[in-house]
């Protein structure tokens, strides 16, 4: 046999076992994330990237996990690199917004909230959660702007109404938050009906 040949032909043996190794870890951190077993699914998807530096899905699911666990300086380094790997993952954009979000980098998390509507534009989270960042850094016309559209995407999302009336009453538009509030607490929401009872006629 050709000596060539047979070098050519171990290389690729040796790389389609440690390709399927890498698939084998990442599918048990799936396993592991539906028990909700955050630590060891960190573990499984830490394999798999040591089998493979470019298993983009696995740096996704173990920032998404870090995230969840309370690193979110660890989960933003990890949906730093999938976005490094991959421009087009929404759900990366996304959940680095949360964890610049969780640190206080509010303009930080909006930028990557950007991103990710523009690339899913049907997730109501998503507004509700640019809303949010917006609110932290008093662009209320912004933040109601968002919920809006998080409310036209999920009518009964109680948050977004309880959020929107607090954007407006930070402009004064008192009228606007009450009914807001109402609403809220018509779809079950107690603290709603005591912001209007403390604060509406």
């Amino acid at each position: 046999m050709n000596a060539k040949f047979l070098i050519a032909s171990l290389l690729f043996v040796n790389f389609t076992s440690y390709a399927q190794s890498a698939v084998e870890h990442y599918n048990l951190g799936i396993e592991k994330d539906k028990e909700e077993n955050r630590e060891e699914a960190i573990v499984s998807y830490s394999r798999a990237i040591e089998i493979n530096s470019l298993h983009t899905k696995a740096y996704v699911n173990r920032g998404f996990d870090k995230l969840v666990l309370g690193d979110a300086l660890g989960a933003i380094a990890d949906l730093t690199k999938a976005i490094s790997l991959d421009s087009k993952l929404e759900e990366a954009y996304y959940f680095r917004g949360n964890a610049k979000y969780d640190i206080g980098d509010y303009r930080g998390a909006i930028l990557d909230y950007n991103v990710s509507i523009s690339l899913k534009r049907d997730d109501f989270v998503k507004f509700y959660n640019r809303g949010l960042a917006k609110s932290k850094i008093d662009d209320y016309k912004g933040a109601i702007l968002d919920y809006d559209r998080s409310i036209s995407l999920k009518p009964d999302y109680i948050s977004s109404y309880f959020n929107r009336g607090v954007a407006k009453l930070k402009l004064k538009n008192i009228e606007g938050a009450c009914a807001d509030w109402r609403k809220a607490g018509d779809l079950g929401d107690a603290e709603s009906y005591e912001l209007v009872k403390s604060n509406c006629q």
